[in-house]
């Protein structure tokens, strides 16, 4: 008799453990997950009064997971907007030496390291002691974005279309264009083009 009951209780544990780490599947019979459904899914009746506070997604094996909202996404109300109240957009500074031996010196190429240490970084902070002219950045790669912090008195000049590698020229869609002193100037980079835009310039 303890022997029957032994046997019985080795089964009940058994089934307890199978239970627990049972996969269930729908449309296959190699479930990879606790539910795994090969095939559409369709869910009806939901409660659309309950706040939604995050989104789901699958991934190229089919695992449903949640996806994070960014910065500048507002969920609210069950709706996704692009007019949130998201956390601004942080752009990363880092000081650029440019030494200018006389005035008016002229930088082609410049070497920013844009796909190196400084491949996060967009605005580039320079300041150097005389009038300088830039003519062309090296680098560039479709859609990259960079501003020039130009932080001294000094004028920073861009020369358009001039530089000796023209995947490095630079577009001020007119002529050369300056900062009067301190000031910035922000450039998009145009992959099929090949070449830098100025999109912006603020003294």
């Amino acid at each position: 008799m303890v022997k029957k009951y032994k046997l019985i209780a080795r089964i009940i544990l058994l089934l307890i453990v199978q239970f627990n780490y049972a996969q269930v599947g729908i449309g296959t019979t190699n479930p990879q997950a606790t539910l795994h459904v090969q095939g559409n899914v369709r869910v009806t009746n939901t409660n659309n009064t309950t706040t939604s506070t995050q989104l789901l997604g699958n991934c190229a094996q089919g695992d449903i997971t949640s996806i994070k909202v960014g910065d500048g996404l507002l969920l609210k109300d069950n709706e996704l907007t692009a007019s949130g109240t998201g956390t601004p957009t942080k752009y990363k500074i880092a000081n650029i030496s440019i030494v200018t031996s006389a005035p008016n010196q002229n930088f082609d190429n410049v070497n920013l390291d844009l796909s190196g240490v400084n491949s996060d970084i967009v605005i580039f902070r320079m300041g150097p002691l005389h009038n300088y002219t830039i003519s062309g950045i090296s680098g560039g790669t479709d859609g990259r974005h960079l501003i020039i912090y130009n932080s001294s008195a000094v004028n920073l000049t861009i020369n358009s279309m001039s530089s000796l590698t023209p995947a490095n020229n630079i577009d001020t869609l007119g002529s050369s264009t300056s900062t009067s002193g301190v000031g910035t100037i922000e450039f998009v980079y145009d992959g099929t083009l090949s070449k830098w835009i100025v999109i912006n310039i603020r003294n």
